[in-house]
């Protein structure tokens, strides 16, 4: 189920989003879900895209893979995302967003 978490480092003051994207055009090069870990600023810091195939795109300070970058705009808060409706997004915990981080090359 897509989400946001909260406080996803031990010790950090940043934030997880997940977006899911249902009304998706179904080409092959935009992704369904996206995940996004946010620092206190609502900056993206971490981000997962994963694509129809189940393949993963993802992005960081240190590496990205698959065309997938960091945000340069403040994320909007999710009541705000929450009015486009090809957007779902919901809370997520913190060991969603790792487990899914943790997975990201596996895909």
């Amino acid at each position: 189920m897509p989400g946001i978490a909260r406080h996803c480092r031990a010790g950090s003051s940043r934030y997880g989003a997940r977006s899911f994207l249902p009304h998706a055009t179904g080409r092959a090069d935009e992704p369904v879900i996206l995940y996004s870990e946010l620092d206190a600023n609502r900056l993206e810091v971490r981000k997962v895209e994963v694509f129809r195939n189940g393949q993963c795109g993802y992005a960081s300070a240190e590496a990205s893979r698959g065309g997938t970058k960091l945000g340069i705009l403040a994320m909007p808060q999710l009541s705000e995302i929450a009015r486009d409706p090809q957007f779902e997004p919901v809370e997520i915990t913190c060991e969603e967003f790792e487990g899914v981080w943790a997975r990201r090359e596996k895909r």
